[in-house]
């Protein structure tokens, strides 16, 4: 039964296993928003840099300390993709088909079930990053004992 720390593991090595820059952020999610760069994450390792959000709730009322617990959790997982006003058509292109790659990559998780929700796509108030958030749903049993 995973934990939550080996749901947001799980979709993190998902992540990573992709292939391209993809880099685990060196700050925790609700770091990891539109200032993150370059406070927190330099420039050159923002391209594809992400971090992970988890919010959990039980969904069956049965809760004995024998049992393990139904969970819903909604998994959010945030990350930066370089804009190039040159090409911006094409860098938008990009960042979609990252996006693409990774909700492919995160359906495949292995021990948990794993559904893609949506996207929210934004630009950082600078204009050199898009910042995408993509939002899945995963299905699991905690373990209370």
């Amino acid at each position: 039964m995973p934990s939550f720390s080996d749901v947001r593991q799980a979709i993190s090595t998902a992540v990573l296993v992709t292939g391209g820059d993809w880099n685990a952020s060196p700050v925790p999610y609700a770091l990891f928003g539109p200032d993150a760069v370059p406070d927190a994450v330099p420039a050159s390792k923002a391209h594809l840099a992400f971090a992970i959000g988890i919010e959990s709730e039980a969904t069956s009322e049965r809760q004995k300390i024998t049992d393990n617990i139904d969970t819903e959790s909604s998994i959010s997982v945030r990350f930066f993709s370089r804009f190039t006003p040159l090409d911006g058509i094409a860098s938008e292109d990009a960042a979609l088909d990252h996006e693409h790659d990774l909700i492919k990559a995160v359906r495949a998780t292995s021990g948990v079930r794993v559904l893609w929700s949506r996207s929210i796509r934004d630009m950082v108030a600078s204009g050199e990053w898009f910042i995408h958030e993509v939002v899945f749903t995963a299905y699991h049993r905690l373990a209370l004992s």
